[in-house]
């Protein structure tokens, strides 16, 4: 094989499956290009046609292939029709960009810098209802991340310590807390007073805040 390495176990299966010594089986019909995807051929295929027709009728098309789809494609090329037409394979798995908001809602006239924030305003948000709902209040939302956001500040979960009174949002607060300050003394004292603390950078701050003390020199 080859020595290359992917951080995902999905990208590595699919380096073996289509790329790992095996020659492009897709290519483009207008060019000849080859390439090991088949949306990628798309996308060099688009990317090409830039050429021959303005930036302005390449969005047009773009916007009105999104629309006729409903789905995000999985490959694209980027776009950037304020500056210069794309007359290369750019790059792939991204949505079209464009410096103005050129990508424009045909319902209510709003415009957008990528193509993925016009699919997504059409999906959830342009004169649709709230699709997403709080489990414990009257709360709703068109995106689900608005959702989670709302439950964190709003409906905060408290985990609190069995053997004191003090209780946290995170669970590895708790455990920390269990682990090296609930019932224990503290154990990191300071040179120059009686001040102590459980962890070192809270005796940090104490040293350089109340005694000048410079790290870069050895510690006491």
């Amino acid at each position: 094989m080859c020595e290359r390495s992917y951080k995902n176990s999905c990208s590595l299966v699919r380096h073996v499956t289509y790329e790992c010594q095996k020659p492009p089986r897709f290519q483009c019909h207008k060019c000849g290009h080859k390439t090991h995807y088949r949306l990628c051929a798309f996308g060099a295929s688009l990317a090409r046609s830039a050429s021959l027709i303005s930036n302005t009728a390449l969005l047009e098309r773009t916007e009105l292939t999104l629309a006729f789809s409903g789905a995000r494609p999985r490959s694209w090329s980027v776009i950037n029709a304020a500056t210069e037409p794309v007359t290369n394979r750019v790059s792939s798995r991204t949505w079209p960009i464009s410096t103005s908001c050129a990508f424009k809602c045909a319902t209510c006239g709003r415009g957008y810098k990528v193509a993925r924030s016009l699919w997504r305003h059409q999906k959830y948000e342009c004169q649709k209802e709230p699709s997403f709902s709080c489990v414990k209040c009257a709360y709703k939302a068109k995106h689900k991340s608005s959702v989670l956001k709302h439950m964190i500040s709003v409906h905060p979960v408290r985990y609190p310590c069995p053997k004191c009174c003090k209780s946290y949002t995170l669970k590895r607060n708790l455990s920390r807390h269990m682990k090296v300050e609930c019932g224990k003394e503290k154990n990191l004292r300071c040179c120059y007073c009686e001040s102590a603390y459980y962890y070192k950078q809270d005796l940090q701050k104490h040293m350089t805040k109340v005694h000048s003390y410079k790290f870069e020199q050895e510690g006491c």
